[in-house]
Order: C-alpha cells, then structure tokens, then sequence
C-alpha cells in the first residue's frame, strides 16, 4: 500500500479570530491510500469535514459542508465509512486523517479545524486531486515520424499533449542533448536549419508524477536545400596536350539532383546528366581547349554551379628572327608554361656540320671581328619549357640562315 503524506502545522494566534491557513494539494493516486497529517493542539476536540460542490434554488453555485469525522468518531451517514480513520498520536497534536483504496468520488477539498474556544477557530484548505497519465502525445506537422523543412526558412517543431495531473513537465532533446524543457501541454522549440541539420532526429520527453517511465517519440528532421556542386579535382587542372581529360562532378541537394550540365566557358553545353554525377572526357585535347568549365545541378529548391580551371600544357614552337642589320639574332618560343630553358647556339655550315656553339640565351650577337663569310650558315636555338613532344623530346628548337655578303 503507498502512502502519500501532507503536514499541517498551525501558527500560535495573539488574538481571537478565525485563521484560515495556506490552501495545499496533494495528489494520490487512483486506488493507492493516503494520509492527510494535520498538526493541531494537543487535548482539543478537532474534525474533518470535505466540502462539495452544489447549487441553490436559484441556481447559484456554492460549498456544502459535509461532516467526516468529530474527534475521533467517523461519521456513521457517509458512504466511504469503512475506509476512513483518524490516525496519529492526538495526544501529540496529530490529527490525521487516512482515506484507504482512494477513488475518484473522494476527490475534492478537505478542511482540518480545530475550535479553540467560541471565538477561535483554526483550519487549513487542501485539495486532494487524482493523478492523471497525460495521453496523446504527438509532434504537430510530423507524418511518419519526420518533419519537412527548407534551408533558411525558419522551423517550428511543436510537442503537444493531453494535459495530466499534475501538469507534466516536456523536454525537447536534439540527439540525448537537451534543448529545452518546459509545458505543460505544450513545448514549441524553433530555429532557421541547414543542411547540416537534414535527418538530425529529435525527441520529445514527457515526464509526469502520475507516470511510473517518462514517454517519448522521436521524430526525424527532411530539410529540403539547394544543390551544392564540385569537382572532383581541385579548381585548377593541368593537362598536358595530346592527353586525355576526364571531367567529373558531383551534387548533394535534397531533393535528390537529377538535371546536371558541363559547359564549356563559352556557355557551349559539352553534356546533359539525369542524375546526380556528371561525367565529360576531352580526347586528345588541344591548347585551343584550354579555359574555364562549369558544372551546375537543379532540384526543386534551386540551382548551383562550380567551375575548374583547364591549364593546357605544350611544348614551345621556336621562331628565330634577325635583325635589320643581321648583327643579332633573337631565339623567340612559344609554349605553355612559358618558363624557357634556352641551351648553347650551334652554328652550322649549309651541309649540316657543326662549326661552333655559342652560349645560350634569347638574343644571339654576330661577332664583328671575324670575316662577313666565316659568319654565313645556319644558326639553330634549342629551348626547353619542361613539356615533352609527342615524340617524348623535351628540347625544342628553331634556326635560320645567315648569308652575309
């Protein structure tokens, strides 16, 4: 049997009133046993008496007085006779009244007084409620344990419930973290979510005195956000010519992408992707290929695009050119990177023998001091920029022909 126990102390009185005392409630619950403890003085006549709601003749609501114990003796005319008893030690002050096997008709306000003499009376209100489970618990807009949501939008998650006794108390929990608690009845928690929060799960707690486990649900959050793209490379791709390139991009968007393109910088649409990854390969590309590429995605939400770098890698052409005065000769490349590399001059007879080399650079001076014929011949410039050819040859190189007269 449980028993749920309230005290009752009375304050010493310095002149002859009647004193109502703090008004309590004390909750039981349905068919449990409690004992309501008042604190009288010791050797006074006490009583307990419940008051009832009623109406008069003319329909006015008022409280009717009903008689349950006087001193010791339990009123023979009420009907719960058989489970009320005072207990205590009275001649310690305790007055106490034990309601056994409690049911709802015994629910209402009960008033312990004590008649100090004809002019003083003492009594202390309290009302004895039956605990309530709170029931239906349930998350406002939620359909199959989720709730839609939209990046940047703000979100209201909503825990309701059938109101118990005594109020419940909800919490909100994001994971097993808590975020907020409050109620009764209703708890509302409110925030602008990302796509960071996409099937974050959420939970609403309902703790009451009247339930033996706390309940709860769970729901789980859709946020529904734009499509984010990228590559699957870094913004910048080096290729060198001649070579193969394979394009690949990929979207997160909730809904799910299904409409991706690839273009190239001149808005040339290279591909159409129904689905959320993007693929376009560049056989053999060329220089001419070089430049910016985007890929962009579209859901219901919105549309997103990224772009990569193309750097197109190749070995330089090499021109040589004279001055009008054919004093100086100017080796000039042209590839990509253009870092140059220029190596010796070689300097040879028309039949392709090698007369001489000279040290390497751009600009090449004819020396004046030798005969005008012992310069004639064919000069050639070697350069590198670090590229191969086709061939697998990284120097590169260039000539003319000098015919002095």
């Amino acid at each position: 049997m449980v028993y749920l126990r309230l005290f009752i102390t009375f304050s010493s009185l310095h002149e002859l009133v009647s004193v109502y005392l703090k008004t309590n409630v004390v909750y039981v619950s349905n068919g449990d046993s409690i004992i309501l403890e008042c604190k009288v003085l010791p050797n006074v006549k006490s009583a307990w008496e419940i008051q009832i709601p009623n109406v008069n003749a003319s329909n006015i609501p008022y409280d009717e007085l009903r008689a349950l114990t006087d001193g010791n003796e339990i009123n023979p005319n009420i009907s719960n006779i058989n489970k009320l008893a005072i207990v205590g030690n009275i001649s310690e002050g305790d007055y106490n009244l034990e309601i056994q096997n409690v049911a709802s008709s015994e629910e209402g306000k009960y008033r312990c007084s004590q008649r100090i003499n004809k002019n003083e009376i003492r009594e202390h209100l309290l009302f004895l409620k039956i605990k309530v489970k709170p029931k239906n618990i349930k998350i406002l807009r939620s359909k199959n344990e989720v709730i839609e949501g939209e990046e940047g939008n703000l979100l209201n998650l909503t825990c309701s419930v059938e109101s118990g006794i005594p109020p419940e108390t909800i919490t909100w929990y994001k994971r097993s973290s808590p975020v907020k608690s409050g109620g009764p009845s209703v708890l509302t928690i409110s925030f602008i979510p990302t796509r960071h929060h996409h099937n974050e799960q959420f939970s609403c707690k309902v703790e009451a005195d009247s339930l033996l486990t706390p309940i709860r649900i769970n729901i789980t959050l859709d946020i529904k956000y734009n499509p984010s793209v990228t590559f699957n490379t870094s913004n910048h791709i080096i290729v060198t010519e001649n070579s193969n390139i394979t394009l690949l991009c990929y979207s997160d968007g909730n809904p799910l992408v299904k409409k991706m393109k690839i273009e190239n910088e001149r808005n040339q649409v290279l591909t159409h992707c129904p689905k959320s990854t993007c693929k376009f390969t560049i056989f053999k590309i060329k220089r001419e290929a070089a430049g910016l590429y985007k890929c962009s995605a579209r859901n219901t939400i919105g549309t997103a695009d990224t772009v990569v770098h193309v750097n197109v890698t190749y070995p330089p052409s090499v021109a040589v050119e004279q001055d009008k005065g054919r004093t100086e000769l100017q080796c000039n490349p042209d590839g990509n990177p253009p870092r140059y590399t220029f190596h010796l001059w070689e300097h040879q007879s028309k039949f392709g023998e090698t007369i001489r080399t000279l040290n390497g650079s751009k600009y090449l001076k004819l020396l004046s001091s030798l005969e005008k014929y012992q310069l004639n011949g064919i000069y050639i410039c070697k350069v590198d920029n670090g590229v191969a050819d086709i061939n697998g040859s990284i120097v590169q190189s260039g000539e003319t022909s000098v015919q002095l007269s």
